[in-house]
């Protein structure tokens, strides 16, 4: 019996990533991304990364300036869908760096592939 027919094609999990560094021009990024992504099956029940959710943070514009001139800073998230292949959006391309960098991390394989063995 094929493990792979017991899986549906709706199927996903969540992937939580640390430290995931793209790549640009063959050239490995110094910062690393941190957040979730929904890894979801495709036909072939191989994955794929359906939405990334990535941790920051932005300027608390309701807060008293600090003594040193800045504004304190608010957690906040970023969702990034997957985009259409026409989307050239800041937001598209850097859907596609860290999707490219998830699916060369070897730990987001082990993870969809534990799934699927568990279905």
């Amino acid at each position: 019996m094929n493990v792979h027919a017991q899986i549906s094609d709706q199927h996903s999990i969540t992937y939580h990533f640390e430290d995931v560094r793209p790549t640009i021009g063959g050239v490995r990024l110094d910062n690393g991304f941190f957040g979730t992504a929904e890894l979801a099956a495709d036909p072939g029940y191989e994955f794929y990364v359906r939405s990334i959710v990535l941790n920051g943070t932005v300027p608390d514009k309701l807060a008293r300036p600090t003594l040193f001139g800045g504004r304190p800073r608010k957690n906040v998230v970023a969702v990034l869908t997957r985009p259409e292949k026409s989307d050239a959006s800041p937001e598209a391309v850097l859907f596609r760096l860290i999707e490219n960098a998830i699916y060369e991390d070897s730990d987001a394989a082990e993870v969809w592939q534990a799934e699927v063995e568990a279905a």
